[in-house]
């Protein structure tokens, strides 16, 4: 009779925590941006492959950044060059998704 070890399952039902970090150059009166989306996860990782921007031209402060999905069409991080807030939306490798806070570029046109 075959001698069989116990298998240990861990659940994630935890959503990752998904933040954009803004650069600026120059850093004096910046005219360019590039929005990097971070994401943590310490139960199941995050998955890279789900990694998603939004980023809108809008001058007035975006209170939250929007849950729809079809919004968020960039997939590599964006370079911004005018006026703008950045948005962030990945999931862990469990399928738990998150969205970022909006960032501002203040960007000077």
């Amino acid at each position: 009779s075959a001698v069989t070890q116990p298998v240990e399952f861990r659940i994630d039902r935890t959503a990752p925590t998904v933040s954009i970090y803004r650069s600026l150059s120059p850093k004096k009166n910046p005219t360019r941006g590039t929005a990097t989306l971070n994401c943590i996860d310490d139960l199941s990782g995050c998955n890279v492959a789900t990694y998603k921007y939004y980023v809108t031209e809008e001058s007035v402060k975006l209170a939250q950044c929007p849950t729809d999905l079809s919004l968020y069409t960039e997939r590599a991080p964006p370079i911004i060059d005018s006026y703008s807030w950045a948005c962030g939306y990945a999931e862990d490798n469990a399928g738990n998704e998150a969205f970022s806070e909006p960032v501002e570029f203040p960007l000077l046109r």
